[in-house]
């Protein structure tokens, strides 16, 4: 579980359209790795964390360990105030399994799942859990294989999952996008981020809030035949990962502090069409 380039990007992106603003608690389900390479994230506290160092001088300074480096990146969003809940994580202030229900006795403003959905048997559980403890008004985050990972846990997610869950529960569907090729990107962004460099980032997404673009799945299709041999004649031997893997990241904003409802199939679309869905903010 790890905050990498593209969703480093995706964050400052959220942030530049005050989706963070006011909020101070967040709850990571899984605690999460900064991973993310030092211009980038020198970059991106820089643009985020009012009257920052130089992102030459964040990336040089930012902490070696891997708790201090998780809070040192939330805080420069200004959720200073964090929970992580895992099982087997000594990080996480909260030792749960998140295969049985649970309390924490609190809500949160910013609640993040990135990349640990999928390893959990029991979804309805933690989809639950999430939206239990999820303030109202507050943004949950996730960041969800949904094709090419095999094997890589139990599940992949696509877009109705998004759609319908928000249309059950009443959420506000901010952000929703399609990130192809995700492990390639990544290794570009290494490659060619400085510490300076200013938006727009080099992430490539596919904006799926409202409908998924027609040519989503033919370009996937082309890419997967295409990287797949050009990666592993470049990279095979250096030993990187070959995978070519698309992402889902999605945002969606609560609502008050009705009960879950889990969610069918086909309900987005019914309430699409009764003119429910709202359209998206900051876009």
């Amino acid at each position: 579980m790890a905050v990498g380039n593209t969703n480093t990007h995706w964050l400052e992106w959220l942030h530049q359209r005050g989706l963070f603003a006011g909020k101070r608690s967040i709850l990571e389900i899984g605690p999460q790795d900064i991973m993310a390479a030092p211009a980038v994230v020198g970059n991106f506290i820089a643009s985020v964390e009012p009257q920052a160092a130089s992102p030459h001088e964040i990336a040089a300074g930012f902490p070696n360990d891997g708790a201090q480096a998780t809070l040192r990146f939330w805080a420069a969003l200004g959720l200073t105030d964090y929970s992580a809940i895992d099982l087997g994580d000594s990080r996480a202030n909260y030792r749960l399994d998140l295969n049985e229900p649970f309390s924490l006795g609190r809500q949160f403003d910013v609640i993040t799942n990135f990349g640990t959905l999928e390893h959990v048997i029991n979804v309805a559980n933690v989809l639950k859990g999430t939206h239990d403890h999820l303030a109202d008004g507050g943004l949950v985050l996730y960041v969800l294989p949904s094709r090419g990972d095999y094997n890589h846990g139990f599940f992949n997610f696509h877009s109705t999952f998004y759609r319908d869950l928000a249309a059950a529960n009443g959420y506000e569907l901010v952000h929703l996008v399609a990130v192809s090729d995700i492990v390639g990107q990544g290794f570009a962004i290494d490659a060619s981020e400085k510490p300076g460099e200013r938006p727009p980032r080099r992430t490539v997404w596919t904006d799926i809030t409202i409908n998924d673009a027609a040519m989503l799945e033919y370009r996937f299709a082309m890419q997967l035949a295409f990287q797949s041999l050009r990666r592993r004649r470049l990279w095979f031997k250096k030993k990187l990962d070959a995978n070519v893997v698309e992402y889902i990241f999605g945002a969606m904003r609560k609502r008050g502090n009705a009960p879950f409802v889990m969610p069918f199939q086909g309900m987005y679309a019914e309430t699409f069409k009764a003119g429910v869905v709202h359209t998206p903010q900051g876009r």
